[in-house]
């Protein structure tokens, strides 16, 4: 899985030691999902059993990933950031033939060390 995307935020007291922020990216890129199917046509290897295969697709994909952060300021050129999100992926196949990106829903968490004076 791939995504690139605009990244937009809002952080309150930067000019403090500790502040904190919100930022979302929302974006688009490319993923290979794993789905699981019945064979064509059906070998049964016992009386019953159906046999299932495991296959992929590649798909794009729409990516919302908003994150809350919190920016603690160690000294005048450097600054330390922790954050955690949640990641929203959109196919545009949900659904068709059972397949579905929900897989690639998840929490998500961020580390930076940003060293100078920045802005």
């Amino acid at each position: 899985m791939w995504y690139f995307g605009l990244v937009t935020g809002v952080y309150v007291n930067r000019d403090r030691p500790v502040g904190f922020g919100f930022k979302a990216l929302v974006g688009g890129g490319e993923a290979t999902a794993a789905q699981q199917y019945y064979a064509y046509p059906q070998r049964r290897p016992g009386p019953g059993a159906p046999v299932y295969v495991t296959g992929g697709y590649h798909t794009g994909i729409f990516v919302f990933e908003p994150e809350a952060n919190v920016v603690v300021h160690v000294n005048r050129h450097m600054t330390l950031t922790g954050g955690v999100g949640y990641r929203f992926t959109g196919d545009p196949y949900y659904g068709y033939n059972g397949y579905d990106t929900g897989g690639l829903n998840g929490v998500t968490g961020t580390v930076s060390l940003q060293i100078g004076a920045g802005l």
